[in-house]
């Protein structure tokens, strides 16, 4: 189960961490550094800045999009590994990790579905195939991006690739084991169902998510699934520390995902619409430019992720249905509000959180869905929200939040190098970038 969470530990136990932390924070890089990265001329002279931090390797001529990616992860990964060293409290690293770790069970998951699938396998207790298990890591290997038009590298290859990372990040239960011995038995584990090895919280979770693809379930009722067990159980650890800061910002979190559940929805269902509409007039469908979400939310938030052919055909009733079981208890928001703007023309979803937070990142949202055709602007506000915690926990003289906050800090570190990286190597102009950038050391 997930590292010991003390109530009662006094805040003064977190000195020498602070210590730890305060110092690696002064390597965090600023502005000035990847404002210099973005308007360098090449990707070549970007990573030259680079060469004297802690990704150092994470460029090197002839790299590729998993190139990077993996080395960006490892470095996260190794934040991570250290953080389990100077924590009084295994469980705090555990509550950050957990999220990537849950990440490594849908990888599993949709793997395992390929290889028994493919080697028809049946039945428990015996090894897959090997071609089975083999078709399976064929579907793990990242693609390389071939354009911009679905984001700096291609939110569908940048998907691929951290799949191929999976479980380097792990929580205190994995710690030492080697990653690619752990996905290949949370696959096999995942073929058979057999997870009675598994800690209890995880074993919940897993066993949902293995009934609900044996039913038939997509992939993304899989997601949805996995995703409630590891916020409810993120927030659980928060409210077990009695600590109010991080209690809100889980729940918000939840909200957030709740929403953009709420808003990818509404625009899937809409385009499945158009579309039909274009088939029933007999017009080519290249005739009308429909839009594209953003995959950055999904990725890293893992919001939403319900697509055309997801979607039920039984009516209204069956698509608030689809919603309702997506949505995740314990955030702020009650879940029926989401379903309410759900019913509301875009314009006048906002208007129903009333002075809610949700309701301005809901308005942020849907201007930029209605005016780009994608929700790049509702994942930049989203990460702009989560970072302000960044903020709020740096504030804190002593205490859990000092490395919570280095966590979250680290973590959206690698996401504006991979943004500058994949941009300078795809022609991504210097203001494409950094509209992409968020703000870390504000």
């Amino acid at each position: 189960m997930p590292g010991k969470i003390d109530p009662f530990l006094d805040d003064s136990e977190y000195a020498n961490a602070m210590g730890r932390v305060r110092s690696l924070e002064a390597r965090l890089l600023d502005a000035v550094k990847l404002s210099h990265m973005v308007d360098a001329p090449s990707a070549e002279e970007a990573a030259r800045y680079l060469a004297e931090t802690e990704y150092g390797g994470a460029w090197e001529p002839g790299a590729d999009f998993k190139d990077i990616i993996l080395s960006l992860h490892k470095e996260v990964a190794r934040t991570y590994r250290e953080a389990f060293e100077y924590s009084p409290e295994p469980g705090i690293v555990d509550m950050f990790a957990l999220r990537h770790l849950f990440e490594g069970f849908k990888t599993a998951m949709k793997a395992a579905k390929v290889a028994q699938s493919v080697g028809g396998v049946a039945g428990q207790g015996v090894n897959p195939p090997a071609s089975a298990l083999e078709e399976a890591r064929k579907s793990l290997k990242p693609q390389r991006a071939v354009t911009e038009s679905v984001g700096f590298g291609g939110a569908r290859a940048d998907a691929a690739s951290r799949a191929d990372a999976a479980f380097m990040i792990v929580t205190s239960d994995f710690l030492g084991e080697d990653p690619a011995v752990l996905k290949e038995w949370f696959m096999q584990a995942a073929t058979y169902g057999e997870f009675d090895d598994f800690p209890s919280e995880f074993r919940d979770a897993l066993n949902e998510a293995f009934e609900a693809r044996s039913k038939g379930a997509m992939g993304s009722t899989i997601d949805s699934i996995l995703d409630r067990h590891s916020s409810n159980l993120c927030l659980s650890m928060a409210r077990k520390k009695r600590n109010d800061l991080l209690v809100d910002l889980w729940s918000s979190r939840i909200d957030m995902i709740n929403l953009a559940a709420t808003l990818r929805m509404k625009a899937r269902v809409e385009r499945r619409s158009r579309l039909q509409s274009l088939r029933g007039t007999g017009a080519e469908e290249t005739e009308v430019a429909l839009p594209e979400s953003g995959g950055e939310v999904a990725v890293e938030v893992g919001a939403g992720r319900a697509t055309g052919r997801d979607l039920p055909s039984a009516g209204e009733g069956a698509l608030l249905t689809s919603l309702a079981r997506s949505l995740i208890p314990g955030g702020k928001v009650p879940e029926d509000r989401f379903l309410a703007a759900y019913g509301e023309p875009w314009r006048e979803m906002p208007a129903v959180f009333g002075g809610d937070p949700i309701a301005a990142v809901c308005k942020e949202g849907v201007e930029g869905y209605l005016a780009e055709g994608s929700f790049a602007r509702l994942e930049k506000e989203m990460d702009r929200r989560i970072l302000g915690f960044v903020k709020r926990f740096r504030h804190v003289s002593m205490g859990p939040e000092v490395i919570a906050g280095y966590l979250l800090a680290k973590e959206y570190e690698a996401k504006n190098l991979r943004f500058i990286m994949f941009g300078k190597m795809y022609g991504s102009s210097p203001d494409a970038i950094k509209e992409r950038l968020r703000d870390v050391n504000g």
